[in-house]
């Protein structure tokens, strides 16, 4: 089942979680966030959660892409002085 239909909910919420100048990385290299979002939701998820570490902003586990398959993977949250998310990390 894809979950295109949260798409809307995220990006009208998602300054609630993630500070307005959010940045990522995806494998060590630096990824426009927001271009990220709009590929990712509906096309990506994790299939399992292995582990989760650092107070749970560290997630480890399966991860299906339909762009380029299964594969293991991590997202890391870092938290901004606001409380909301400032950077995700994700790599493999």
């Amino acid at each position: 089942m894809r979950s295109t239909h949260c798409r809307p909910v995220i990006k009208r919420h998602g300054s609630r979680f993630f500070t307005a100048d959010a940045r990522l990385t995806d494998d060590r290299s630096r990824r426009s966030f927001a271009g990220f979002s709009d590929e990712a939701l509906g096309h990506e998820r994790f299939t399992s959660i292995d582990r989760v570490d650092n107070n749970g902003l560290d997630v480890y586990g399966s991860f299906h892409s339909d762009r380029w398959g299964d594969f293991e993977t991590y997202f890391k949250f870092h938290l901004g002085s606001d409380g909301k998310f400032a950077r995700l990390d994700i790599g493999q």
